[in-house]
């Protein structure tokens, strides 16, 4: 073994890893490459009932959030049309059979979107919440 591969064992063996710390670190990388919206979101009718769920890649990059939908029934699923957020206010438009639906919204707490949708359901007011999701699946409903 050469003087550089002695070395790296001696370096080795004075630093005992850390995982926890390296584990911390990496979350924290890629928590900064997200933007606040990433994740999936339930919106809710007024009552409690599911109407979609949304699926939503927000990168800190600022290109701009893009998502999918589910149907709350699970009967339905396709691309977000349209995400848009400025300031305090969200927009997101998609096609769920019948026509466009629009759902606006306005911040409501850290976590919280209050607002509308409209469309094919009618006119309802909503609210968008975090949930947890599933490694490689879609939250459930």
């Amino acid at each position: 073994m050469g003087a550089a591969g002695l070395a790296i064992l001696a370096a080795l063996a004075a630093a005992p890893p850390d995982p926890g710390g390296r584990i911390a670190e990496s979350a924290a990388a890629a928590e900064a490459l997200q933007g606040g919206l990433d994740g999936a979101w339930r919106l809710e009718s007024a009552g409690g009932q599911t109407l979609f769920v949304f699926q939503i890649a927000d990168p800190a990059d600022g290109s701009g959030p893009q998502g999918a939908w589910r149907a709350g029934r699970g009967d339905g699923v396709g691309p977000l049309a349209r995400v848009r957020r400025a300031g305090g206010s969200l927009w997101l438009e998609f096609d769920a059979g019948g026509g466009m639906t629009r759902v606006v919204l306005r911040r409501a707490g850290r976590s919280r979107w209050k607002g509308r949708i409209s469309g094919p359901l009618g006119d309802l007011a909503v609210t968008l919440r975090p949930v947890a999701r599933l490694a490689g699946a879609w939250p459930p409903v």
